[in-house]
């Protein structure tokens, strides 16, 4: 007697990142990511462009930045070409 094959098991990726394609003025290296502003939304440099910040990443930040709360007077002004190591 041949055995039913099992049911298919379907994955779905997860959705691709956001990169942005204007970069923020400066950022800051808050021991996790690289972390600056575009606009009014926090960004992360991605290895290939920056992307949206999400709400963990928010949260994890503004806990840094609590403890540096004049960060963007020492950010490193952002160069469009530059890469960006750690």
């Amino acid at each position: 007697m041949i055995e039913p094959l099992p049911p298919a098991v379907i994955v779905q990726a997860p959705a691709p990142a956001v990169i942005v394609t204007y970069a923020p003025e400066s950022y800051v290296w808050d021991g996790y990511e690289y972390v600056g502003l575009y606009g009014d939304r926090y960004v992360y440099w991605g290895g290939g462009g920056w992307v949206f910040c999400d709400v963990g990443m928010i949260g994890r930040f503004h806990g840094w930045e609590s403890y540096h709360p004049g960060w963007r007077g020492h950010a490193t002004p952002y160069h469009r070409g530059r890469e960006l190591h750690h």
